[in-house]
């Protein structure tokens, strides 16, 4: 089926969900922590292989 010219293929869409849900649902305490290493991580890597 096609889709509509203004409607965005679906990795935008993933993103603007996830996006949306943290802002409802931020991370706190120990998961923070985590997904601030994971996140030091992932930069490190893409610096890495770019």
């Amino acid at each position: 089926m096609a889709r509509s010219r203004f409607l965005p293929d679906n990795f935008t869409l993933a993103l603007i969900a996830v996006v949306a849900l943290a802002s409802v649902l931020p991370a706190s305490g120990q998961v923070a922590r985590g997904f601030e290493y994971a996140t030091t991580a992932a930069v490190a890597l893409l610096f890495f292989l770019h």
